[in-house]
């Protein structure tokens, strides 16, 4: 059905994005990069980073931080952002046929 498709189709973009910023993201210990998860329903999809107990320095890593507590200031790493542009035709390719599905199948 409709929303089956929908969900289908946003969990394939958010499938492919979490994909990319894995291999985007900055590595130290490797925690934020296993982190990056997606999850979506038929209304939208989301990539996350981090958690508040297991990688709480994720929104500094993302956003930047100024200034830290040690001094001096963390530059923003746009690697969720950068992900989405580095995969933008696939993620077109997805909704671009789950639409033409939908079309096909109930129209």
């Amino acid at each position: 059905g409709l929303g089956k498709e929908l969900r289908l189709a946003n969990k394939g973009a958010a499938d492919i994005v979490r994909d990319k910023a894995k291999t985007l993201a900055p590595v130290v210990s490797g925690a934020l990069r296993q982190s990056i998860g997606s999850k979506a329903s038929q209304r939208s999809a989301a990539v996350k980073a981090g958690t508040a107990a297991r990688v709480p320095y994720a929104a500094a890593v993302i956003w930047g931080h100024n200034p830290r507590p040690q001094g001096g200031f963390t530059e923003p790493n746009s690697f969720l952002i950068e992900a989405i542009g580095y995969e933008y035709e696939e993620i077109k390719s997805i909704y671009d046929k789950r639409v033409a599905k939908l079309a096909k199948d109930n129209l």
